[in-house]
């Protein structure tokens, strides 16, 4: 089965072809694991490679199923081992789900969600923007 995936230029804008349509190629680090595909997404940055921060990070995805065949929610005889032997980057360690766009982290027993932590300028942003809208409406 093949999978395909818009491709994106250096600014992230959509390619378009002559005829006005997006253009489609295959990605070759697309991998099927369990019947979902992923693709490598990144390593973990700076605070992520703390095991603390990313254990508030994750949480099971039951209807994924991809754990560890012990669990009665097991869709897929999933492993740690098995999974980095179908995976197209042997050290990334977030992965994307074509499937469902969501980002997953290989564990011991389970593919588990990942969820992004907020950065410091995200939250540092937002607190700006909320300070300079209150003076507007005075």
């Amino acid at each position: 089965m093949r999978i395909w995936v818009k491709t994106r230029d250096e600014k992230g804008s959509s390619i378009v072809n002559s005829d006005g349509k997006e253009e489609i190629k295959m990605n070759k680090n697309v991998f099927e694991y369990g019947g979902y595909h992923f693709v490598p997404e990144r390593q973990f940055k700076g605070k992520e490679k703390d095991f603390f921060v990313i254990s508030k990070c994750v949480e099971w995805d039951t209807e994924l199923g991809l754990c560890d065949a012990k669990y009665k929610n097991s869709k897929f005889p999933y492993s740690y081992d098995s999974f980095y032997e179908a995976s197209t980057h042997k050290t990334c360690d977030i992965f994307r789900c074509l499937e469902n766009g969501k980002l997953y982290v290989p564990s011991d027993e389970a593919l588990e969600l990942f969820h992004e932590p907020p950065s410091a300028k995200r939250k540092l942003w937002g607190k700006k923007n909320k300070a300079k809208e209150e003076k507007e409406e005075r």
